[in-house]
């Protein structure tokens, strides 16, 4: 088995097709994530709000529960907290990636 992953390193050299075409996608998913989440605090709300924007979730919540013998409300509750997770992980370290991945490959270190 080989690792076929492109994997993105800031050493200076940019590859010639465009490398941040992913992390801008990243990027737009957690901005929504994250005004979708801030509507509300109640995880009621944030369920709702969730929900107009990706109906699918209500699928997956049903099939979880199914599954996993858990209760919707539980699941809605894990899935509201994951998300959440991702926004504050992505709070901590987005500037520091955009730097690195977003601004022209000028006086980075190399990476060996």
């Amino acid at each position: 088995m080989q690792d076929k992953t492109r994997y993105i390193i800031p050493h200076g050299i940019r590859p010639v097709e465009d490398s941040t075409v992913h992390f801008r996608h990243m990027l737009e998913q957690v901005s929504t994530l994250r005004s979708l989440l801030s509507v509300a605090s109640t995880s009621n709300l944030r369920w709702v709000s969730l929900t107009q924007r990706f109906p699918e979730l209500d699928d997956v919540v049903d099939r979880l529960a199914l599954a996993e013998s858990l209760r919707s409300a539980d699941v809605r509750q894990h899935l509201i907290r994951l998300y959440q997770a991702y926004v504050d992980e992505w709070n901590t370290v987005e500037s520091v990636l955009s730097g690195d991945l977003l601004n022209p490959a000028i006086d980075q270190p190399t990476f060996v």
